[in-house]
């Protein structure tokens, strides 16, 4: 599951999207997009076992 702080970090993103703030937050995204990865990996897994074309 998606993490809270994912989540937030996104919102903020959206109020404050601008190089600059990117920059300052640049180890939150590192996290939400490690997460948003991990997510990803594991829901494909999981789809897998129903339609063996994303495998």
């Amino acid at each position: 599951m998606i993490q809270r702080k994912t989540l937030e970090f996104l919102k903020k993103l959206s109020a404050n999207n601008s190089r600059e703030w990117f920059h300052a937050n640049r180890a939150l995204y590192d996290a939400a997009r490690a997460d948003v990865a991990e997510f990803v990996t594991l829901l494909l897994g999981e789809m897998s076992k129903f339609d063996h074309t994303l495998t």
